[in-house]
C-alpha cells in the first residue's frame, strides 16, 4: 500500500474492504478547499459524496435520506454545524463534526469530532471509523 488508498485485507479470501464502500456521504462544508479534500478522501475510502455549503442545505439533504455518514463543519455561514447535528441526530447517519476553530465539546451530539485540517488519508479513515463506531454505540444504547 502506497498511502494513497486506505485499505485492509480481511477474511479468508483476502477481500479488500474500505470503511465507506457502498456508503453515501454528505459533506456539509462551506470552504471549497475543504470540500474538495474531504470529497477526495471519502472517494478514496469507497464513499459516494454529496457536497453542500450551508447548514440549511445540509438539513434539506438529510430530509431526503439515505446517508450513512455526514461530515459537518461546525463553523457554517448560516447556522452552527452543531445545530445541524442536533437536528438530525436521531437518524441513521454517523455524524462526524469537523472544525479548525471549535473543540469537541462544541459538538456534543456528534458521534466523533476531528480537528481540521485533516491532511492525511489515514487520519481521515480513523475519524470515519470512530464516527461509524460512535453511531453503532448510539444505536445500541
Amino acid at each position: 500500500m502506497d498511502g494513497t488508498e486506505a485499505q485492509c485485507r480481511c477474511g479468508a479470501q483476502g477481500a479488500t474492504v474500505r470503511p465507506l464502500d457502498g456508503r453515501r456521504v454528505l459533506i456539509v462544508e462551506d470552504s471549497p478547499a475543504f470540500q474538495g479534500a474531504l470529497a477526495a478522501m471519502a472517494r478514496a475510502l469507497g464513499g459516494a459524496e454529496t457536497i453542500v455549503g450551508t447548514g440549511e442545505a445540509g438539513l434539506r439533504e438529510f430530509a431526503r435520506g439515505g446517508y450513512d455518514l455526514a461530515i459537518v463543519d461546525i463553523d457554517l455561514p448560516d447556522m452552527s454545524g452543531a445545530e445541524v447535528i442536533a437536528q438530525v441526530r436521531g437518524g441513521a447517519a454517523a455524524l462526524l463534526a469537523v472544525s479548525a476553530h471549535a473543540e469537541p465539546q462544541d459538538a456534543p451530539d456528534a458521534d466523533h469530532f476531528e480537528a481540521k485540517p485533516i491532511a492525511r488519508l489515514a487520519d481521515f479513515e480513523s475519524a470515519v471509523r470512530r464516527a461509524l463506531e460512535g453511531r453503532d454505540a448510539r444505536r445500541e444504547g
